[in-house]
């Protein structure tokens, strides 16, 4: 019997360049990427709930950019591990649960910008900047 090696790592990078493009992934700034497999692999799952791709507002950014843009100082995007994306024509309820199915820890809707931050850190948040309770 042969034995078969598979790099799972770099097939879910390329996986990932392939249906998003690398102009969606680089930092805008300096063309440079950093990318977190786990990551990458959890938003390829969450990925298969829709038919329509993500649309990707921001994912990696370098620490010149991320200041540049009044990202936080210890953006999860300056190591590959959030992705800031335009979710699906779906309840965002919906995208929600599926997000958690994935294992996505931290879910910040902003709903005038139609926009979801997502990582994958472990402190399990949800928070709706739009509640003014």
């Amino acid at each position: 019997m042969k034995e078969i090696i598979v790099d799972i790592e770099e097939e879910v990078i390329q996986a990932f360049f392939h249906l998003y493009g690398e102009e969606k992934l680089v930092c805008p700034h300096c063309g440079r990427i950093i990318t977190n497999v786990l990551f990458l692999f959890q938003v390829l799952l969450l990925q298969n709930f829709y038919d329509k791709l993500f649309f990707i507002t921001s994912y990696y950014r370098c620490p010149e950019y991320n200041k540049q843009i009044g990202g936080a100082r210890y953006s999860r995007h300056l190591m590959g591990r959030a992705i800031d994306i335009v979710p699906p024509d779906a309840k965002i309820t919906e995208f929600i649960t599926h997000c958690k199915e994935v294992g996505m820890t931290t879910i910040l809707y902003y709903p005038e910008k139609k926009i979801v931050h997502l990582d994958n850190v472990s402190r399990a948040v949800y928070i709706n900047l739009n509640y003014h309770g």
